[in-house]
């Protein structure tokens, strides 16, 4: 049986992951799918922790930038170009209206 991959879009969007007793980190989002996104970041993350990662996506009329927050979990963390890790999360918790306006943008990707 064949398993279809999840649709994801190269992006690039400023965000940032809030690790508990920690400032947030600021990184980048480079891949976004509707369960799941790829970040950039300076620090490697424990692989099954849970945070709370901030977006600006330009999801509104004309790219007007969002602002979105999720809850999600850390798939992977792999060190890329020596100075920055790729950080694999999956999405745990979204406020609804914000993850409908995402899959309607993702929707219209190809």
């Amino acid at each position: 049986m064949a398993v279809k991959e999840a649709h994801r879009v190269v992006v690039s969007w400023r965000s940032a992951v809030v690790v508990d007793g920690h400032s947030p980190m600021q990184g980048k989002i480079i891949a976004m799918g509707d369960s799941g996104f790829s970040m950039l970041i300076p620090h490697t993350l424990r692989t099954g922790a849970r945070h709370r990662v901030l977006m600006e996506a330009p999801l509104g009329a004309g790219g007007q930038r969002q602002y979105l927050e999720c809850q999600a979990t850390v798939l992977h963390s792999v060190l890329t170009h020596g100075t920055e890790f790729r950080v694999g999360f999956q999405i745990d918790q979204m406020d609804s209206k914000q993850r409908d306006q995402l899959k309607s943008w993702l929707a219209s990707r190809p």
